[in-house]
């Protein structure tokens, strides 16, 4: 087969050059105009739209699969870490120093681990600025979520602390007072159980 020459996709703008694998796949290209990666991802889209049952059936399965087998599950989740690390821009050395200064424990609620996948616990979710991209803490991932949801807007998290206390019994307590005494109180647990 003959090499064909560099195209730009009509979708991202980037150069991509055909390999000798898929020289024959991207030779249909010329009237697409498209690069593989973007072809392969509508027909994966299309597929996935017209077999909901099938998709569903084949996620169950995969999760059934992990949940009964504890290496396989260990080394997914190895490495979905690495991954995770790798794309946070967060060491293997960094995050394990960080997660000893938090005791081991979400910076919010304290948990010591995230949100159970098939039945057991995950790491923690390294937490950052969207704005920044700086890294901030170690979160599980209720947590994580909860600040994605309320846009990481700090007015909004505290007029969701009053809401919560103005409906719970407060016993005629200030409600600064009584948010920083019971916050305090949970960390000087948390302190003693280590």
């Amino acid at each position: 087969m003959t090499e064909l020459a560099p195209k730009i996709c009509k979708r991202c703008g980037n150069s991509y050059v055909p390999t000798a694998r898929c020289q024959k796949y991207c030779g249909k290209q010329k009237v697409r105009g498209t690069c593989s990666w973007h072809v392969a991802q509508e027909i994966t889209k299309k597929w996935m739209a017209e077999n909901p049952a099938k998709m569903t059936e084949y996620r169950d399965k995969w999760r059934q699969n992990l949940a009964d087998d504890p290496v396989r599950y260990q080394k997914y989740m190895e490495r979905m870490r690495r991954k995770d690390l790798k794309r946070q821009g967060m060491t293997q050395e960094q995050y394990d120093a960080k997660h000893a200064e938090q005791r081991g424990g979400c910076e919010i609620c304290l948990q010591p681990h995230g949100r159970a996948l098939c039945g057991r616990s995950k790491d923690l979710a390294i937490d950052h600025d969207h704005e920044t991209n700086q890294l901030r803490g170690l979160l599980c991932d209720d947590c994580n979520i909860g600040l994605g949801l309320f846009r990481d807007d700090p007015q909004r998290l505290f007029n969701a602390a009053l809401y919560l206390l103005k409906y719970k019994e407060i016993g005629g307590h200030d409600l600064p007072t009584l948010t920083m005494a019971a916050t305090q109180d949970r960390i000087n647990a948390r302190i003693v159980e280590h």
